[in-house]
């Protein structure tokens, strides 16, 4: 099993590599999780973490995830937790992700409610109405085929790749 995962999460809410070290006690030691990041220090945090638990099958990847070129890397399913905020470009992360993906994979993602408390994550102003997100993905090629608010603050919409 493989799985591709972008990570941008709050410090203050998880601790960095959180997502990727569940993934890979989910995938085991004959899967790999691709973690892919921008930022050079949550990888080499990452890094750090996977050498003191002795996991090797998390791989690090500093890329943009709308501009990465899927060379090499393919995957079972996709989480992108906490991303399309942070982005230039959120529909584009959606549309360069299918291309990782087959027909029937499971494509999740997570976000902050903009009607959420905001007692964590970014301001209100910076937040992504699920209705876009979902959007979003029907035109990346993906189907949704499941929204849930997760908790106040947080939901999570699933799709599949599109056959």
């Amino acid at each position: 099993m493989h799985l591709l995962t972008t990570l941008r999460l709050p410090g203050a809410i998880i601790l960095p590599g959180f997502v990727s070290f569940a993934l890979a006690d989910r995938v085991g030691p004959t899967g790999v999780v691709y973690a892919l990041d921008r930022s050079p220090g949550a990888l080499a945090h990452l890094e750090r973490r996977q050498k003191e638990r002795g996991i090797g099958y998390i791989q690090r990847i500093i890329a943009d995830a709308a501009t990465l070129q899927p060379d090499g890397v393919q995957a079972g399913s996709a989480l992108i937790t906490m991303v399309l905020h942070h982005a230039d470009d959120p529909a584009e992360i959606l549309r360069n992700v299918v291309r990782f993906v087959p027909p029937g994979a499971p494509v999740v993602i997570g976000e902050f409610h903009p009607e959420g408390p905001c007692t964590s994550g970014p301001p209100r102003n910076h937040r992504l109405a699920p209705e876009k997100v979902q959007e979003w993905c029907r035109n990346a090629g993906l189907v949704v085929v499941a929204y849930q608010r997760q908790t106040q603050e947080h939901y999570l919409v699933v799709a599949q790749r599109d056959h």
